[in-house]
Protein backbone atom coordinates (compact mmCIF):
# COMPACT_ATOMS: atom_id res chain seq x y z
CA UNK A 1 0.00 0.00 0.00
CA UNK A 2 1.31 3.41 -1.13
CA UNK A 3 0.70 6.83 0.78
CA UNK A 4 2.29 10.40 -0.07
CA UNK A 5 5.30 11.36 2.29
CA UNK A 6 4.05 14.26 4.92
CA UNK A 7 5.27 17.28 3.66
CA UNK A 8 6.14 15.84 -0.02
CA UNK A 9 2.04 15.34 -0.68
CA UNK A 10 2.44 14.30 -4.42
CA UNK A 11 5.94 14.49 -5.00
CA UNK A 12 6.74 11.49 -3.06
CA UNK A 13 5.15 8.09 -1.66
CA UNK A 14 6.42 5.58 0.78
CA UNK A 15 4.81 1.80 1.11
CA UNK A 16 4.36 -0.14 3.78
CA UNK A 17 7.09 -2.07 3.34
CA UNK A 18 9.75 0.64 3.28
CA UNK A 19 9.71 1.58 -0.37
CA UNK A 20 9.84 5.10 -1.65
CA UNK A 21 8.70 6.18 -5.41
CA UNK A 22 8.82 10.21 -6.99
CA UNK A 23 5.64 11.25 -8.50
CA UNK A 24 7.09 14.09 -10.68
CA UNK A 25 9.85 15.70 -12.03
CA UNK A 26 12.11 18.63 -10.59
CA UNK A 27 9.82 20.49 -12.79
CA UNK A 28 6.87 19.43 -11.31
CA UNK A 29 5.31 17.22 -14.33
CA UNK A 30 4.14 13.69 -13.90
CA UNK A 31 5.89 11.05 -14.30
CA UNK A 32 3.93 8.53 -16.88
CA UNK A 33 4.88 5.57 -14.19
CA UNK A 34 6.42 6.68 -10.62
CA UNK A 35 10.21 5.80 -10.41
CA UNK A 36 11.43 3.93 -7.13
CA UNK A 37 13.80 6.27 -5.16
CA UNK A 38 17.39 4.95 -3.78
CA UNK A 39 17.75 4.83 -0.45
CA UNK A 40 21.17 4.91 1.10
CA UNK A 41 22.90 3.67 4.63
CA UNK A 42 24.23 4.53 7.56
CA UNK A 43 25.25 2.69 10.63
CA UNK A 44 22.66 0.19 9.00
CA UNK A 45 19.99 2.32 9.05
CA UNK A 46 18.15 3.40 6.08
CA UNK A 47 18.08 6.40 4.64
CA UNK A 48 15.91 8.36 2.04
CA UNK A 49 16.61 11.79 0.28
CA UNK A 50 13.98 13.94 -0.99
CA UNK A 51 14.20 17.41 -3.19
CA UNK A 52 11.57 19.89 -2.95
CA UNK A 53 11.95 23.27 -4.86
CA UNK A 54 15.94 22.92 -4.85
CA UNK A 55 15.72 22.17 -0.80
CA UNK A 56 16.98 18.53 -0.43
CA UNK A 57 16.93 16.33 2.86
CA UNK A 58 17.83 13.27 4.58
CA UNK A 59 15.69 11.30 6.56
CA UNK A 60 15.59 8.22 8.13
CA UNK A 61 13.61 6.06 6.47
CA UNK A 62 12.05 3.79 9.34
CA UNK A 63 10.34 7.29 10.68
CA UNK A 64 9.55 8.36 7.36
CA UNK A 65 7.28 5.15 7.32
CA UNK A 66 5.99 5.25 10.43
CA UNK A 67 4.86 9.11 10.06
CA UNK A 68 3.21 8.48 7.11
CA UNK A 69 1.00 5.58 8.35
CA UNK A 70 0.36 6.44 11.52
CA UNK A 71 1.12 10.29 12.16
CA UNK A 72 3.79 12.33 14.00
CA UNK A 73 6.41 10.56 16.56
CA UNK A 74 6.24 12.40 19.28
CA UNK A 75 9.78 14.16 20.85
CA UNK A 76 11.46 11.96 22.80
CA UNK A 77 10.40 8.64 21.12
CA UNK A 78 12.00 6.62 18.57
CA UNK A 79 11.53 3.83 16.58
CA UNK A 80 12.12 0.26 17.43
CA UNK A 81 12.96 -2.32 14.76
CA UNK A 82 11.22 -5.41 16.32
CA UNK A 83 13.43 -8.31 14.49
CA UNK A 84 16.87 -6.48 15.10
CA UNK A 85 17.10 -5.72 11.43
CA UNK A 86 17.99 -1.87 11.21
CA UNK A 87 17.12 -2.14 7.32
CA UNK A 88 14.06 -3.73 7.58
CA UNK A 89 11.66 -0.99 7.42
CA UNK A 90 8.19 -2.75 6.27
CA UNK A 91 5.58 -1.11 8.87
CA UNK A 92 4.77 -5.08 10.39
CA UNK A 93 8.26 -4.54 11.73
CA UNK A 94 8.16 -0.87 13.46
CA UNK A 95 7.10 0.19 16.86
CA UNK A 96 7.24 3.26 18.18
CA UNK A 97 9.33 2.63 22.13
CA UNK A 98 11.35 5.38 24.39
CA UNK A 99 15.03 4.64 24.57
CA UNK A 100 14.72 2.37 27.33
CA UNK A 101 12.21 0.43 25.96
CA UNK A 102 14.35 0.02 22.58
CA UNK A 103 17.49 -1.14 24.98
CA UNK A 104 15.29 -3.12 26.72
CA UNK A 105 14.22 -5.08 23.46
CA UNK A 106 17.78 -5.15 22.20
CA UNK A 107 18.64 -6.92 25.92
CA UNK A 108 15.61 -9.02 26.36
CA UNK A 109 14.27 -10.34 22.82
CA UNK A 110 17.91 -9.74 20.12
CA UNK A 111 20.19 -11.39 22.24
CA UNK A 112 22.37 -7.99 22.80
CA UNK A 113 25.37 -8.73 25.44
CA UNK A 114 26.71 -5.52 27.81
CA UNK A 115 29.59 -3.95 26.64
CA UNK A 116 32.85 -5.03 29.23
CA UNK A 117 35.19 -2.47 29.64
CA UNK A 118 38.30 -3.65 28.36
CA UNK A 119 40.56 -1.41 31.08
CA UNK A 120 39.16 -1.68 34.41
CA UNK A 121 40.57 -0.07 37.50
CA UNK A 122 44.21 2.05 36.65
CA UNK A 123 44.86 0.42 33.51
CA UNK A 124 41.73 2.91 32.73
CA UNK A 125 43.56 6.25 31.07
CA UNK A 126 40.99 8.32 33.15
CA UNK A 127 41.16 6.16 36.53
CA UNK A 128 41.77 8.41 39.73
CA UNK A 129 42.88 5.55 42.13
CA UNK A 130 45.39 3.37 41.74
CA UNK A 131 45.23 -0.80 42.92
CA UNK A 132 46.86 0.43 46.56
CA UNK A 133 44.24 2.83 47.05
CA UNK A 134 41.37 -0.04 47.20
CA UNK A 135 42.56 -1.94 50.25
CA UNK A 136 42.66 1.56 52.19
CA UNK A 137 39.34 2.28 50.78
CA UNK A 138 38.23 -0.71 52.60
CA UNK A 139 40.09 -0.17 55.57
CA UNK A 140 38.44 3.34 55.96
CA UNK A 141 34.98 1.75 55.35
CA UNK A 142 35.83 -0.82 57.96
CA UNK A 143 36.79 1.74 60.22
CA UNK A 144 33.32 3.36 60.09
CA UNK A 145 34.25 6.55 57.72
CA UNK A 146 31.37 6.97 55.21
CA UNK A 147 31.95 6.96 51.64
CA UNK A 148 31.79 10.58 51.12
CA UNK A 149 34.08 10.91 53.59
CA UNK A 150 36.27 8.85 51.91
CA UNK A 151 35.63 9.83 48.73
CA UNK A 152 36.59 13.30 50.36
CA UNK A 153 39.98 11.55 50.86
CA UNK A 154 40.61 10.02 47.70
CA UNK A 155 39.32 13.01 45.71
CA UNK A 156 36.71 11.07 43.74
CA UNK A 157 32.92 11.27 44.29
CA UNK A 158 30.69 9.36 46.54
CA UNK A 159 29.57 7.22 43.31
CA UNK A 160 33.28 6.11 42.30
CA UNK A 161 33.39 5.13 46.40
CA UNK A 162 30.62 2.39 46.22
CA UNK A 163 31.45 0.97 42.81
CA UNK A 164 34.75 0.06 44.44
CA UNK A 165 32.91 -1.41 47.33
CA UNK A 166 30.29 -3.04 45.37
CA UNK A 167 33.27 -4.27 42.94
CA UNK A 168 32.14 -2.95 39.82
CA UNK A 169 35.12 -0.44 39.45
CA UNK A 170 38.07 -2.54 40.94
CA UNK A 171 38.19 -6.20 41.82
CA UNK A 172 39.48 -7.77 44.72
CA UNK A 173 42.56 -10.21 43.83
Amino acid sequence: MWKSVPGYDDEYEVSDVGEFRRLTTRSGRSFSEPRLVKTGSRKGYRNVTFCKEGNIQTYAAHRVVWEAFNGFIPDGIQINHKNGNKADNNLANLELATPSENTRHAFTHLGRKPVKNPNPGERNGRAKLSDADIPAIFAARAQGLSQQKIADRFGVSQVSISRVLLGKSFKIS
